[in-house]
This record gives C-alpha cells, structure tokens and sequence, in this order.
C-alpha cells in the first residue's frame, strides 16, 4: 500500500531484545508490485525472497528462523484455542507438552509473554494428544487451569537421576514454601521428570514419602521421540 516502501522488518515475539528482527528488502520485487502482477505471483516471488533476509543476530540462519515461524505459530494457535475456552478468565497454571526438536526457551518465553503469572510445567513427548487435535507426531499440547476453589503450586528438583528421593523432596518443598501452602494441603500431585536415566516406580515412591500421605501421584517420564539421547523437563521458562 506505500508504493515508495523499500524495506520491512520481520520480528517474532520472542523477546524484547531485537535479536528476532530480521530485515527483508522489497527493491527486488517491483515486478511484482500491486497493479504489475497477480497477488498469487506476487507471494509466490515472496516466498522466494525471503531466504535472503537479513537478521539482526549474527548467527541466525533463514532455515532456523523458517523453523521458529512455525514453533511460535503453533503456540500462538494453541493459546487462542485455550483462550477462547477460558472466555475471558486468567489461568493461573499450565501444562505444555512439545515435540522434542522445537525450540523450546522460544515456547516457554511466548507464554510467559502472554502469561506473566501462570505456573507452567511440562516437557518433551514422543507424541501429543488433545480433544482438539486427537494424537499428534510433531506438535504441541498446552493445557491451562484456572479456578475460584482450587490452588496450583510447582517445583522442581535437580539431579533426580543420581538421588531420586532428595531431588522429590526438594521439588515438593519449592512448591509448598514458594507458595506458602503446607504438605498437608495438597491434594494432588502431577509430575514430569527426565525420561533416560530414572526410575520411574522409584520416583513415585520418593513423592508418597515427601508428601507424607497417600496423595493421588500422576504425570510421566518426558520422551524424545526414540532418540535415546536426552528429553527435556519444563518449568517455568527453564
């Protein structure tokens, strides 16, 4: 609509540094300017063009930034989804279950981005599953909770591959002491944790025995896909 435009900026909202600008040139597509071609030339010439963009990050790549359009879309169309559910109403926690080759960090911080409050957990799966979507390869699920009656707490704890039991007690004093509840409060308790090197009976175990009563325990070992190599638990934006 600006005939005289030479220039326009690309950005994904990913942050708020500029480092996911990138630069794309319009002096080489006059030929398909509005009025000296059709608008399916002129996005098929677009699409062309937009390997050659230029970023604002030194080491950003047109194949890597392709790959981000498509992660924060994803997660943008399941926001909505999830927003147009909630009907207005604040979730105050989450669950977000991805495939393991997205961009994780990128996801997280989107969320967090649209969310500044919400507890969010989650991590890498061999598959997905929605009411939506029915069982997806290569996507995401996000799951939102909001309530007036029920509470939502989370914490994490490390090294659970070499001491399954401190890492459970740790995880079950963040959540309480950060959101001053007691153990006794809880009544229910999901949990995600590292898929290769954890047992997953003996997880369970060490989570009865932190919570010190016998709460309802669900949840799973994160996945990548058969790889074998390393999955992903989240928390927060870590």
């Amino acid at each position: 609509r600006q005939a005289g435009l030479k220039r326009i900026v690309i950005k994904l909202n990913e942050g708020f540094s500029g480092e996911g600008n990138a630069l794309f040139s319009l002096e080489g597509l006059a030929d398909v300017a509005p009025g000296s071609a059709s608008s399916a030339k002129r996005a098929a010439a677009i699409r062309n063009a937009l390997p050659q963009l230029r970023f604002q990050c030194d080491t950003e790549t047109w194949e890597s930034f392709e790959h981000k359009i498509g992660e924060l879309g994803a997660i943008a169309e399941a926001i909505e989804q999830c927003q147009q559910t909630l009907a207005g109403d604040i979730p105050q926690a989450g669950i977000l279950v991805a495939a393991i080759d997205f961009d994780h960090a990128s996801i997280l911080k989107y969320v967090r981005q649209v969310y500044p409050d919400l507890i969010l957990v989650g991590g890498t799966s061999v598959g997905e599953m929605s009411s939506t979507m029915g069982f997806q390869e290569d996507s995401l699920s996000l799951m939102l909770f909001c309530s007036d009656e029920v509470t939502f707490s989370a914490g994490m704890g490390r090294g659970v591959s070499k001491d399954t039991a401190a890492a459970a007690t740790a995880a079950i004093e963040t959540a309480t002491t950060t959101h001053q509840h007691a153990v006794s409060d809880i009544k229910l308790c999901y949990t995600l944790c590292e898929g290769l090197a954890v047992d997953g009976a003996d997880l369970v175990t060490s989570l009865r025995h932190a919570t010190g009563q016998r709460v309802p325990i669900f949840g799973g070992l994160t996945g990548d896909d058969y790889r074998f190599e390393h999955t992903y638990p989240f928390f927060g934006t870590d």
